[in-house]
């Protein structure tokens, strides 16, 4: 499971950004692997529905959080 602090939609309607706030554990088959912060790019459809793009990992400091992720114009 991961925990979203935030998301952003960006203003045409067609992409989401959520931003996982914390380094997690998870369990990965019969092990436990760790799963960085990060910032989890959707695509969303004509229907709605998401569609998972790519993720970007964001190195943080032990017990730092990912506050606040948004999305700009930029150009």
């Amino acid at each position: 499971m991961l925990f979203r602090s935030t998301f952003s939609l960006h203003p045409d309607g067609k992409m989401l950004v959520a931003a996982n706030c914390e380094t997690h554990l998870v369990k990965s088959g019969d092990g436990i692997r760790e799963v960085s912060a990060n910032l989890a790019v959707f695509e969303v459809r004509d229907d709605g529905t998401l569609a998972f793009v790519r993720k970007y990992d964001v190195p943080l400091a032990p017990h730092e959080k990912l506050f606040w992720a948004g999305i700009v114009e930029y150009g």
